[in-house]
């Protein structure tokens, strides 16, 4: 290589990029609870949630029908929840929260330093990204599914990337799918890993037990066999958190009350 191309060379390497940033990680840095918490209908996912900031720090983006939020969420003081039915308020609000929340009344939100963002479901969510995906900007049909779920996972991406540069808690909140053997987020498998491997937490609200599973589990079910007997199998289940192993039995246990915040006050002031 000529002196001068060993000069442009260097001069490249150490150009910085444009997206270039660093960030604290002294115990002064703040942190924040990236959380998806997944169960069946009636499992309390919505209140859990909602109850991790309370009213006046929590932004709702909702999916379902506004009725679904009154029941639960009743005399409990929340701000006008953002109602995302379609596919383009969907995705506006999850990358603008800020401009969502004024657009519904709740401009303070913005301001806080604590402020909590709840997207309750993303089951609905991640349906309506499939939907949009299934046509082209022409309006014709895609029939290779895996043009379809590539698009939605790049939504899914940009999507959790707007988030994560955002100074805020974030709290998923998704239904159940089931097959014989395991039980999982409802969504698609690539949007549900998207999720998993950005988020620090991912528990499983039990119904039965009303608490929280933190770590890989199993349920035992009834089931028939090839003779149609009753037979008790075991679905397994997916839970995670970022404490270390050391600590997490202190710290986090296998099964937790349904009180996110709670446990994330513990978590925080630990020294971990």
């Amino acid at each position: 290589m000529s002196s001068i191309a060993s000069s442009i060379s260097a001069s490249l390497s150490a150009k910085l990029p444009k997206g270039f940033k660093s960030g604290g990680i002294d115990d002064a840095a703040p942190t924040f609870f990236h959380c998806l918490i997944y169960g069946y209908t009636g499992s309390y996912k919505t209140v859990t949630a909602a109850m991790f900031g309370g009213p006046e720090r929590t932004l709702i983006i909702g999916t379902r029908d506004i009725e679904q939020y009154k029941i639960p969420l009743k005399d409990r003081g929340f701000k006008p929840v953002v109602l995302a039915h379609d596919v383009d308020t969907f995705k506006w609000a999850m990358t603008n929260p800020e401009a969502a929340a004024d657009a519904v009344g709740f401009p303070e939100w913005k301001e806080r330093e604590d402020r909590v963002l709840v997207v309750d479901d993303w089951t609905e969510g991640a349906l309506m990204l499939v939907e949009d995906n299934e046509f082209n900007d022409e309006g014709k049909e895609i029939k290779d599914g895996r043009k379809i779920y590539g698009a939605v996972n790049e939504d899914v991406r940009a999507i959790l990337n707007s988030l994560k540069r955002k100074r805020m808690h974030i709290i998923f909140t998704a239904l159940v799918n089931e097959d014989d053997w395991s039980i999982y987020p409802a969504m698609s498998k690539g949007t549900a890993k998207y999720i998993e491997a950005a988020f620090d937490y991912v528990f499983y609200l039990d119904k039965e037990t009303k608490k929280m599973k933190t770590d890989h589990f199993t349920i035992p079910y009834v089931a028939k066999d090839q003779f149609g007997k009753d037979v008790t199998r075991l679905r397994k289940g997916f839970g995670k958190h970022k404490v270390p192993a050391a600590l997490s039995g202190k710290l986090v246990a296998k099964e937790e009350a349904l009180d996110l915040a709670g446990l994330w006050k513990r978590i925080s002031e630990a020294k971990i």
